[in-house]
């Protein structure tokens, strides 16, 4: 029989830490976001960026960027300000 009490506990602290982390990136004042690779496709947008960048979280989540095309859509944003 395989004891996987330790491996149980680590699983549960690692989704409090993944919760814990989600809570202040959507409280914070401004944005986080996380991409998947090589794609750079975000999946993780959070805190203040619909409100900083105008664009909401449907926008962008799931489609690719390239650093260029995201350079120039900032500087858009930014414009628009």
């Amino acid at each position: 029989m395989l004891d996987c009490t330790a491996r149980k506990e680590t699983e549960q602290a690692l989704q409090r830490s993944e919760e814990t982390f989600r809570l202040y990136a959507e409280l914070a004042s401004d944005y986080v976001y996380e991409v998947d690779l090589p794609e750079l496709a975000p999946n993780v947008v959070a805190g203040s960026f619909e409100r900083t960048t105008g664009m909401t979280r449907h926008d962008i989540i799931r489609k690719p960027v390239t650093p260029a095309g995201l350079g120039r859509r900032v500087r858009e944003l930014l414009d628009r300000r």
